[in-house]
């Protein structure tokens, strides 16, 4: 089915100070590779797998909902491939599996990332976590979908601040198992977003640390869920932040 016109919706949501995510499943929308620029229908059509062009073509028309084609015309690229509008709100796209998420808001920081839960790999704890995240995942019951949350949050970071996966990962705090207020590599609240999607997946956004709450639509349902502030505290305490 297509496409539902969701920009009311994100435009109530950015004017009313919060921070917004669309979730969106490719196996309920087909979207016309029309909307779509002739750059973006020759990049679609170099993606091997379908599954993986249904979904680009599913972000990229997402995002022409949320902020409209003209704006989207206006797009530029950043150094690590990050999407970037001169005037206009800030926003980033990820999809994996057969879900897309696009996040909005009024200004930068703003990063999404959803990933499948994978099998776990214990090698990679010691590329990717610092010693207190390591010591936590291993604490679950379960660590695949903890090292995914990790994993998820400090991408959304990386995305938010328009870097790419480079450096030492170790050093980007995900405040897995402590506060959402982070400093590097910006400083943002991070917001756990997988309670809205089916299935063995992980979703993680990053805003601006003054946005304490997200309107979230899921593909054609609607939902705005505000954080606990016992759970998320005003900002204040430097003992809050994460570095």
């Amino acid at each position: 089915m297509p496409l539902p016109d969701i920009s009311a919706q994100c435009h109530a949501a950015i004017e009313s100070g919060r921070g917004f995510v669309a979730l969106l499943s490719s196996e309920f929308y087909d979207e016309d590779e029309d909307v779509l620029t002739p750059s973006e229908r020759d990049r679609a059509s170099r993606f091997r797998r379908d599954a993986d062009r249904k979904n680009f073509v599913l972000g990229r028309a997402a995002l022409r909902a949320l902020i409209g084609a003209d704006a989207c015309e206006q797009m530029t690229v950043g150094v690590a491939g990050k999407l970037y509008l001169d005037v206009g709100p800030a926003f980033s796209l990820s999809h994996s599996g057969s879900w897309v998420a696009v996040a909005v808001g009024l200004f930068d920081p703003v990063g999404v990332d959803v990933e499948a839960i994978a099998c776990f790999q214990p090698g990679l704890l010691n590329i990717v976590c610092s010693k207190a995240e390591r010591a936590w995942i291993l604490n679950q019951p379960s660590k695949a979908e903890p090292f995914c949350q990790c994993w998820t949050r400090k991408e959304a970071l990386l995305k938010a601040a328009g870097l790419g996966l480079v450096g030492d990962l170790r050093k980007i705090p995900s405040g897995v198992g402590s506060s959402p207020l982070v400093k590097l590599p910006v400083e943002a609240r991070l917001h756990d977003l997988s309670r809205y999607v089916d299935g063995p997946y992980i979703v993680s956004a990053a805003f601006p640390p003054s946005i304490g709450e997200i309107s979230v639509i899921v593909q054609s349902g609607w939902d705005c869920y505000r954080f606990d502030r016992t759970v998320l505290p005003e900002i204040g305490s430097q003992s809050q932040w994460l570095e």
